[in-house]
């Protein structure tokens, strides 16, 4: 079957990129096998309907002569990868991506994995106008050759304390008996200043700055292969398990994946890809940050054409 699209219908034009592979051959739970639409990670579908809550109606992109059918709704998926194994369930993460036009260059550069911290240096060395870091905050008393707001934040034991309720730190932890972190009001600064915040943290925090407010651009720094990690560095236990489910676990908001084997290498392509990005005319970015759910986007975004 397909499914005809009055251009009237709506003035919304909703885009998507899929974040994992779907087949209907293997899908039981499709109604029509012959009405839905495949698709692979990666590929742009237009959303034509989403006014069932189960399936939604799309085509791909780009491809003129293509019908649109059936594809699961975000829901559908989840509900269908909630009974699933943890080591399956985290390999099928989903999240709705649209394509709007840029509205700031200001940005959060999230490095994940591998050698983060050379390549980190490396981009404040070769461009400090540009790129930035926050200042830590701590509890501990400021030493005779150390400076308030340039080394770390100084401050009490019940302000920090009091900045950890109300979830104001990325991360954080203690050490020696003093706290350590890392502010959201440092993060502000920098975009203040209009410089790119660079930021090294586990993946799992990245949740606390995965909004419009800080635009993330998550770049996750494989490890090289085994030999190749033996030939130039030397130190084989580099790769743990933990590097290995970074992908699997959190790969639905990394941005750009690269492999740091030759650190040279690696810097030149980072360097690379923020360029492009924050000099490209269209961004992809989690449409949540648009729109509030898909239950509402029509409602809520009905007013725009062209790319959401």
């Amino acid at each position: 079957k397909s499914f005809p699209v009055s251009a009237s219908s709506s003035l919304l034009v909703l885009f998507v990129r899929a974040l994992f592979d779907y087949n209907p051959e293997e899908d039981p739970t499709v109604p029509c096998k012959e009405a839905a639409v495949g698709f692979r990670r990666g590929d742009v579908l237009q959303i034509v309907s989403l006014e069932d809550e189960t399936w939604w109606q799309a085509r791909h992109h780009g491809d003129g002569q293509s019908r649109a059918g059936l594809i699961p709704s975000q829901q559908l998926h989840e509900r269908a990868i909630y009974f699933l194994p943890d080591n399956y369930r985290s390999g099928l993460c989903v999240q709705r991506k649209c394509q709007f036009m840029k509205y700031t260059t200001k940005i959060t550069l999230i490095l994940i994995g591998v050698g983060v911290s050379e390549l980190k240096k490396r981009l404040l060395i070769s461009d400090p106008d540009r790129y930035a870091v926050t200042v830590p905050y701590t509890t501990r008393e400021r030493r005779q050759q150390e400076t308030d707001a340039v080394d770390y934040h100084f401050v009490p034991l019940h302000k920090f304390e009091e900045g950890i309720l109300h979830h104001r730190f990325i991360e954080y932890g203690r050490y020696k008996g003093h706290y350590y972190g890392s502010s959201l009001d440092s993060v502000n600064r920098v975009l203040a200043d209009g410089k790119v915040c660079l930021l090294d943290m586990h993946p799992s925090n990245i949740k606390c700055v995965y909004t419009a407010e800080y635009r993330p651009f998550v770049v996750f720094l494989k490890p090289p292969r085994i030999e190749e990690l033996r030939l130039t560095r030397r130190r084989a236990k580099f790769i743990c398990e933990e590097e290995d489910k970074n992908p699997r676990e959190y790969g639905y908001m990394f941005d750009k994946v690269l492999v740091n084997g030759d650190i040279a290498v690696a810097f030149r392509e980072l360097k690379s890809a923020v360029l492009r990005m924050t000099e490209a005319e269209v961004q992809w970015i989690p449409m949540e940050w648009v729109c509030p759910s898909p239950a509402t986007a029509r409602r809520s975004c009905s007013h725009l054409t062209g790319w959401i």
